[in-house]
């Protein structure tokens, strides 16, 4: 296969498919990371369409056919450029054929360094708006490469996913996807904390403090001074991010590591 151009519509066959009122976008990324997949994920809401691109499970790139999304609409309402500048740009571009962040640069709009920090910025933005969504359908379609080479970007993916969950998934998707209350949550691994990969704010560092392998999620929101929501969405967010994993009570092994080893100590809480 080869890749399409970013926001190109044609029909493929999709690997899966389903709701957005029945999964989250934090749990889809979660399956799409964990199961490493390659491809693009449409999210259709509304008549609004917008595409997540991954590489072997973490996000790459993001685009979208609202307006307001796209790179020059970004730019101007952030004040980086103005009206006339895109203007002159996209001139430019009808003549050379360059993206608009490298004939932007080229016209001395933005330095190299900006442009990267610009962009890197503009599909975060894409991707949280999709958090919100309560409705809609979402396919995923494996293509490789997903995006052309040249515009791959380095995103923290489960960076992407805890901030969406902190500020953007609405309290009815957080309490769908944790569900049932008297499963245990437990570590599923402690390696992007040991390394630094993860930012944890510190209602966060709490939370994830008194997961021991036997206290259930109701539990943990009994003895959190943080409030019900707030505990929910930590758990939440820890487990789209695959920090944590959760057991059904009746897990005989529910208690295997239950308080017999101290639970790692979150790095770079804030």
């Amino acid at each position: 296969m080869t890749s399409r151009a970013p926001g190109a519509s044609s029909t493929f066959n999709a690997d899966f498919q389903g709701s957005l009122s029945d999964r989250g976008l934090a749990e889809i990324l979660h399956d799409v990371q964990t199961e490493g997949r390659t491809g693009i994920l449409h999210l259709e809401r509304k008549g609004l369409s917008k595409r997540l691109y991954f590489l072997d499970g973490g996000i790459v790139f993001a685009n979208s056919d609202v307006e307001s999304d796209r790179l020059g609409e970004f730019l101007i309402a952030g004040g980086v450029i103005d009206r006339s500048s895109y203007e002159r740009a996209a001139r430019a571009m009808q003549k050379t054929r360059r993206r608009l962040g490298r004939t932007l640069v080229a016209l001395g709009e933005l330095n190299e360094e900006k442009l990267d920090t610009l962009i890197n910025e503009q599909i975060q933005q894409i991707i949280y708006s999709i958090f919100s969504w309560e409705s809609g359908h979402y396919s995923f379609e494996a293509i490789i490469p997903p995006v052309e080479q040249d515009i791959v970007l380095k995103l923290a993916t489960d960076e992407i996913i805890l901030e969406g969950v902190r500020s953007l998934a609405s309290d009815t998707t957080v309490r769908k996807a944790v569900g049932n209350l008297e499963r245990i949550p437990h570590h599923a691994s402690s390696a992007k904390l040991d390394a630094g990969q993860v930012t944890l704010t510190s209602s966060e560092g709490f939370v994830l403090s008194r997961v021991d392998g036997a206290t259930s999620i109701a539990e943990l929101v009994a003895i959190s001074p943080l409030g019900e929501m707030e505990t929910l969405r930590s758990v939440y967010g820890f487990v789209s991010a695959g920090i944590l994993d959760l057991r059904e009570p009746d897990d005989p092994e529910k208690k295997a590591t239950a308080r017999s080893t101290k639970p790692p100590r979150p790095s770079g809480e804030r």
